[in-house]
């Protein structure tokens, strides 16, 4: 079933992912932004508002050990069809887009 969420609601369920795992593991917020290398406020803004870069989230998948979170977000796309690999035989090696 395909889910379509708003940019608020997909930081708020990272923040929510975030603080499960950290409570799952026993981790304070003092403790999981140490590790990572984020201020503490920086960590509470995020889980408040969202805002959150991506290289700090990145820390903090790791600290967490969800490394394979990440990577599936910059994993290459599946080529399932005849017409993907067409379309991606087309733009490799592309290097900016021209209108």
């Amino acid at each position: 079933m395909l889910q379509l969420y708003t940019e608020q609601e997909m930081l708020s369920r990272l923040a929510e992912m975030f603080e499960k795992e950290r409570i799952k593991q026993n981790i304070t917020q003092k403790e999981l932004s140490s590790r990572a290398g984020i201020p503490l406020p920086t960590y509470r803004a995020f889980l408040k508002n969202g805002t959150l870069s991506a290289k700090n989230m990145f820390k903090l998948l790791f600290v967490l050990q969800l490394d394979e979170k990440g990577e599936n977000l910059v994993k290459e796309r599946a080529l399932k069809t005849l017409e993907d690999i067409r379309v991606n035989v087309s733009q490799q090696d592309r290097k900016r887009v021209r209108k």
